[in-house]
Formats: C-alpha cells, structure tokens, sequence
C-alpha cells in the first residue's frame, strides 16, 4: 500500500499545479490540514468494533465529507516567513495573543487547502479506506499526515499538526542511520 514517489518520480498533476502555484511550505501545510480532516472525520466515523466491511463503507463516507470547505477553519490566515509560511486558523492565533505581523487573509487559503484534500482523497482514497478497513487500532490515532504528506507524496520533511510516538521512533531510527 505505501508506495512512496522517489525523487524524480512525478506528483499527481493537479498537486504538483498546486505546489507550484502556492509553493512546497503551503502545500506542505494544506496537505497537512487536509490529512487532519481526513484523520478527524473517519476517527468520529469508524470505529473498532466495526467489522471490516462496515469499516470500509464509514471510511468511503467520511471519505466523501472530509474535503467540504466548511470542514476547515472560516478564517485561515497564512503566516511565517519565505519557505516556512503555513496555514493557521485565524481564530487560535488571535486566542494565543501576541503580535500578528506577516498575516496573509484570503478565501482563496481556505479553497486551496479543500483543493489539496480533494486531491488526496481522489488520489489516495481506495489507499485511506482499505487502510481504514483494516486498520486494528482507532483509526483516529493513525497519523495519515506522515503516510501521506511526508512519506508517499513527499510534500514535507516531517509532520506539522499530528505529533505521534511512532514518529519520534522514526526520527530515532534515522538519526541511527546518519
């Protein structure tokens, strides 16, 4: 299931029109987003006790609801600096106080991020659900931003919203390697 595209190998055409136009940080952060909804809608929907087959048709159901626009945050604001700018609910940042420079408003944020998961769940959906389907544990806590965002799409370095012990075992393990 968890083929990876190697350098050189080509990203799905309409991600790669969406890096290139919001570029690698954004598209790293929408991916991101994106994978939250995904990981949040099919955690409420599919549930352990379910049996495989009623797990896959939950999974195809919240595969269908997780990309809506109104699934994400009303107000995504870009923050950061050139190269490390990302998506952030506006709202948060308000409630964390503190000063607000750099602040990039626009209904185009929250559609691009919609248009990332869109291209998740068109690319990677049959993947997410047999995941899902088979998937021992709550598959809310199965970090499909590492699967999909930095390891099969490659459109990040590490996770940016789903911290989880599996990966901090995974950064061990490549530190080892160094």
């Amino acid at each position: 299931i968890c083929r990876g595209f190697a350098a050189g190998d080509e990203l799905p055409k309409d991600v790669a029109e969406l890096r290139s136009r919001i570029g690698a940080d954004l598209a790293c952060s929408a991916c991101a987003h994106a994978t939250k909804s995904l990981r949040t809608l099919l955690g409420s929907k599919v549930k352990t006790s379910m049996k495989k087959k009623d797990k896959r048709r939950a999974a195809k159901e919240a595969l269908a609801a997780a990309c809506e626009e109104a699934r994400f945050p009303t107000i995504l604001a870009i923050v950061g600096d050139e190269g490390s700018k990302r998506f952030e609910d506006f709202h948060e940042l308000q409630q964390k106080g503190g000063s607000m420079n750099n602040l990039k408003m626009s209904p185009a944020n929250r559609r691009d991020v919609a248009l990332m998961c869109s291209a998740l769940a068109r690319h990677f959906g049959s993947d997410v659900v047999e995941q899902a389907g088979t998937y021992e544990d709550r598959i809310g806590g199965f970090n499909l931003e590492r699967w999909l965002c930095v390891k099969r799409l490659q459109l990040c370095e590490k996770t940016l919203m789903h911290h989880s012990d599996d990966e901090d075992d995974a950064e061990d393990e490549t530190r080892e390697e160094l």
